[in-house]
């Protein structure tokens, strides 16, 4: 894991044994075509809601354009939407909770996080990162568990999104959370922080430059994670009902929002196959160059896909099959 390879790399004694190690078994990976099975997305019959009230006396919501929007930022916009948890608990290896560990200036927290600020700085100055994102808002009708996409004129139907409800329980469905009588609004983005800061990790392990590289690949996925939120920040703001002021970004963390965004392949939506249907509609492979793969994950790896609804009672929750 992430940190047994950190203490490896900074334990003069275990470094050499680690790469001779590292020389002698490592083998390029190879991706082999393995059969798919067909998308099942619309295949299954639909479970009837349960009798569960949401409040859809709300103001309209619209938006001042349907054509996508493309976004280009930068390493320093992002860094302070980065989750540190994610970087230097999950991918990193430092236990324990990350506010903590810095308001009590731990030597573990604070030698690691100079690590990662050089690898940073290298990155920003070698023009390693360009995050790009493209987001565009359509308009939606709703019938029962399924999302009609609708053109702006709202005469021609794009494409449809057959949701599954939970089985069980408050019996949850996405389209619970648009209107089921009017035209309403949704938004879809994908966001990447883009080849070249994954490309500039491979080289820095060829250079075996193991924690280097580690903290590179670590940076490019929390990055991508990071414009997600700051994207979705954004198209709150653009829907009308930007964050109150004093919001901070750990108030993001606890989700001190409106509405939720959902990727597919996630537990209200657990279908990868979905990630298609987006395509069809968004064309990020045109517009930010993620492409999609033949299992529905996204290339470059450091990105992230979502469906963006408004509804104040927009909740997460789990499909169980």
């Amino acid at each position: 894991n992430g940190l047994d390879l950190i203490n490896q790399l900074i334990d003069s004694e275990k470094k050499d044994s680690f790469i001779a190690n590292y020389r002698k078994t490592f083998q390029p990976s190879s991706n082999e075509n393995k059969e798919k099975k067909p998308c099942p997305c619309c295949s299954k019959k639909p479970i009837k809601q349960k009798n569960i009230s949401f409040n859809y006396d709300i103001k309209s919501i619209t938006a001042a354009t349907y054509k996508p929007q493309i976004i280009e930022q930068t390493v320093d916009t992002l860094w302070p939407y980065i989750n540190r948890q994610m970087l230097y608990g999950h991918h990193l290896g430092l236990k324990g909770n990350m506010k903590t560990l810095f308001e009590t200036n731990d030597p573990k927290a604070l030698k690691l996080d100079r690590q990662i600020q050089d690898v940073k700085t290298n990155i920003i100055n070698q023009n390693r990162c360009q995050p790009k994102g493209v987001y565009q808002f359509f308009k939606v009708r709703r019938d029962n568990n399924t999302m009609i996409i609708l053109d702006e004129t709202e005469t021609k139907e794009l494409q449809q999104f057959t949701f599954p409800r939970q089985p069980a329980g408050y019996q949850f469905c996405l389209t619970d959370f648009i209107h089921p009588e009017k035209v309403d609004t949704v938004c879809f983005f994908v966001v990447t922080s883009g080849q070249d800061i994954l490309d500039y990790a491979k080289e820095l392990k060829e250079k075996e430059e193991f924690l280097a590289s580690h903290i590179a690949n670590a940076i490019g996925l929390e990055l991508a994670e990071a414009f997600s939120e700051h994207i979705h920040q954004h198209i709150r703001s653009k829907w009308g009902f930007p964050d109150d002021p004093n919001n901070s970004i750990d108030d993001l963390f606890k989700l001190k929002f409106q509405g939720r965004r959902y990727s597919f392949g996630y537990p209200a939506c657990p279908d990868l196959g979905y990630q298609k249907l987006l395509w069809n509609i968004l064309h990020p492979d045109k517009h930010i160059n993620v492409e999609l793969c033949d299992d529905f994950m996204m290339n470059p790896d450091g990105s992230v896909s979502a469906l963006v609804l408004h509804h104040p009672d927009a909740t997460y929750f789990r499909v169980k099959e």
